[in-house]
């Protein structure tokens, strides 16, 4: 990946994220320590709901947001 097209993965990114926060969701971005632009994304809310909401209203769809994961509670 060039510098250029990590700067661009990177404002993406703060887009996203900035569209996570104001559906009420956490996004977190992660990049592999020892290759540059390979990166993970995680998002994070209250409830299914509202996690859903915010996926299907992002102009730029995800390719897996049909796939949520919701907390298992350990005793």
């Amino acid at each position: 990946m060039t510098a250029r097209e990590r700067e661009e993965s990177r404002a993406r990114a703060g887009a996203i994220r900035s569209h996570y926060t104001a559906a009420g969701c956490t996004y977190w971005l992660f990049e592999e320590s020892v290759m540059a632009g390979a990166y993970v994304e995680f998002f994070e809310a209250p409830d299914k709901e509202t996690l859903t909401r915010a996926h299907r209203s992002l102009a730029e769809p995800l390719i897996e947001r049909s796939r949520l994961y919701v907390q298992v509670e350990l005793s």
